[in-house]
């Protein structure tokens, strides 16, 4: 696996969804722009990024472990 299809693909989404998970933002306000921004990241990298390496179901599942981490905080 190529180091830089590694890093968009793997590691940055993954930093990301430990940094909502593990560091949320103090405030609603602040915590809803951490929500928007790692999402539109997210979303961005799903659509964008040709997904032969990781499987094709790695944004999905992206999706699901973020709106996990959403539902945990709410809650």
């Amino acid at each position: 696996m190529s180091w830089m299809v590694l890093l968009t693909q793997v590691l940055l989404p993954l930093a990301l969804l430990a940094w909502m998970a593990f560091y949320p933002a103090a405030g609603w306000l602040a915590w809803g722009v951490q929500l928007m921004s790692v999402a539109a990241v997210l979303l961005g990298i799903g659509l964008a990024a040709l997904w032969a390496v990781p499987p094709f179901w790695v944004p999905y599942a992206y999706g699901f472990v973020l709106l996990f981490i959403v539902a945990t905080h709410l809650l």
